[in-house]
């Protein structure tokens, strides 16, 4: 247990604790994405980092770093892990992850598992992993497996059970409509190998393709519960050009109680209702954009940190300072109903770098162990005398307390280190450490770094606290669920699929049904009774979207059930109509 530092000392002790080297890269690249390099077990005080470094002239190299003391000193830095023998597959974008065996309370006895993607002929074709006991490194066995699609995973996670699941974005299918898919890499531990064993499965995710044909879908992540069953997918992008304009991108979210066995179909989230809150948009339309992160409360509930900006006339979203906004996007009753919360407003936007790099305030969500604080931070510069672009980040962070339902202020954590405007390329941790009355949230950085292609070191930025004394500011969250559409969605094992949209209706009922194949398919809209109030004649279903219309002014209003018959496969939806 970290010595507790007295609240008025915190201010001093972020000056006498000065960040850790704990590692070397010829390129911050490892943390350009959002995946998991910073792991953290509270329980065991343990944390551990990983990147990948590429020298000139030299194969590929994985480092994993580890410490036992809340991040105080570290272990294993600099040495190799994964040394690849070929120049051409290289590991990029490693993830670590610490399992903690059933009943060990002991740092030395938990394992430090790391998963890297590589390149095979110039594409992510398969992934290097291994687990290994501290004691252990840099020894460390190395598995190969293949990947499920040929893009780079946006995010994973280790659940308190020790189960881990890498997800993947949707792949474009051979439709120029939709996507076809996300891609789980689902780990369970092995106790004869010692190490995760893998399997892949995908989640259908039909999503529009704008009118250039770029593929509507920003990002995404995966979260999990504290029993390890309840978990959420959660996506920014573009699911449907009847529910919002073509250019925003919004919440899309899956649920599961199962551990990933199964989802539900996917809750679409209208974000207009901030208007009340930021007030900035002259179309009364807003967009989620740049990054998410998310996590699961004590009550199973999920939070996701995003930007949503106000949309202009042109349909682009405003980023100008003050315009803008990091919020929470939560649910309280485990789905049916979502709530925004205004984190607050970075006053910088985003920081170009050379090769079409990118980054914004890298916003990202962390709890305590129990789930019970809620911790958001993000990357900004403190001030406008180098422009509007985050060339010079400080790391800002806010707290929330799930019982009192109290927020801390925004604090700036960095301003009086040596780490100050040198924030580059921030990861933040999934967990906090707990030190009695205080929270330690750790934060690792590429200090200083210039660009996605300058050498770059790694710091550890120690004891950054929050006191839970300063729980004690008021929320004002806005409520979303009179704008939410539940586009339910299902697919049978032959790959067909359906929605329906709006959902609830009025005059009409949308559907729509994909299918991979030409097909048959006729339908009919059965109410409460068993009563067949609508039929179809037969229609041929053509490979990708295919979409229907009923009319349904003269049905009242209640709870009908739409059959859908498509090559011999029998779909039922949902579908409420209001007038």
């Amino acid at each position: 247990m970290k010595k507790l530092l007295p609240a008025a000392l915190l201010f001093l002790s972020l000056k006498a604790y000065p960040q850790i080297l704990i590692g070397n890269a010829n390129n911050p690249t490892s943390a350009i994405a959002f995946h998991p390099m910073l792991d953290c077990n509270p329980p065991l005080n343990m944390v551990s980092f990983v990147y990948a470094s590429t020298p000139a002239g030299n194969p590929a190299k994985v480092f994993v770093n580890y410490s036992t003391n809340s991040g105080d000193t570290w272990q294993n830095v600099g040495n190799t892990i994964f040394n690849n023998p070929s120049p051409t597959s290289p590991p990029q974008y490693p993830n670590t992850f610490i399992y903690n065996p059933p009943g060990n309370t002991i740092a030395d006895s938990a394992y430090l598992h790391w998963l890297s993607p590589v390149q095979i002929s110039g594409s992510y074709q398969a992934f290097r992993y291994g687990s290994s006991l501290p004691a252990n490194l840099p020894s460390t066995i190395i598995n190969t497996s293949g990947l499920p699609g040929t893009n780079l995973p946006v995010d994973g996670v280790i659940t308190q059970q020790g189960e881990t699941y890498i997800l993947f974005p949707p792949v474009a299918s051979g439709s120029l409509t939709v996507a076809d898919s996300v891609h789980i890499l689902h780990g369970v531990w092995n106790n004869t190998s010692h190490d995760m064993i893998y399997t892949s499965s995908s989640l259908a995710m039909p999503l529009d393709l704008g009118g250039n044909n770029v593929f509507n879908y920003r990002t995404g992540g995966i979260a999990f519960a504290n029993n390890g069953l309840t978990g959420y997918i959660y996506l920014l992008a573009h699911h449907e050009f009847s529910f919002a304009t073509d250019s925003s991108y919004y919440p899309i979210i899956y649920k599961t109680t199962d551990g990933g066995l199964t989802w539900s179909t996917p809750s679409v989230i209208n974000l207009n209702n901030v208007h009340s809150i930021l007030l900035t948009s002259p179309t009364g339309k807003y967009s989620a954009g740049f990054e998410v992160d998310g996590t699961v409360d004590a009550n199973g509930d999920l939070h996701f940190v995003t930007a949503v900006a106000p949309l202009l006339a042109n349909n682009k979203m405003d980023v100008n300072g003050g315009q803008w906004g990091l919020f929470d996007i939560y649910t309280d009753d485990g789905g049916t109903t979502w709530h925004a919360e205004l984190i607050d407003k970075p006053q910088t936007n985003n920081n170009i770098y050379g090769g079409g790099i990118t980054t914004y305030s890298r916003a990202q969500a962390s709890r305590t162990w129990s789930g019970d604080h809620l911790f958001f931070g993000w990357f900004d510069t403190d001030t406008l005398s180098f422009g509007t672009s985050n060339t010079h980040p400080n790391f800002f962070v806010k707290g929330y307390d799930l019982n009192s339902h109290q927020w801390t202020t925004t604090v700036n954590k960095t301003s009086a280190t040596t780490a100050s405007a040198l924030c580059l390329f921030g990861i933040v941790a999934p967990y906090v450490l707990e030190n009695g009355t205080q929270y330690e949230i750790p934060v690792t950085v590429a200090l200083g770094s210039s660009g996605p292609s300058i050498p770059s070191d790694y710091y550890y930025l120690n004891n950054l606290f929050i006191d839970s004394t300063t729980f004690n500011q008021a929320g004002n969250p806005v409520t979303l669920s009179n704008s939410l559409v539940a586009i339910e969605e299902t697919e049978t094992q032959d790959h067909i699929s359906a929605g329906v949209y709006p959902n609830p209706a009025n005059d009409n009922a949308g559907f729509y049904v994909m299918s991979k194949t030409n097909t048959p398919v006729t339908y009919e809209l059965v109410n409460s009774l068993g009563e067949t109030v609508y039929s179809s004649n037969d229609k041929k279903l053509k490979p990708g979207r295919n979409d229907f219309n009923i009319n349904t002014t003269s049905l009242k209003a209640g709870i009908f059930i739409l059959h859908i018959k498509a090559g011999g496969n029998l779909l039922s939806k949902k579908v409420v109509i209001k007038h």
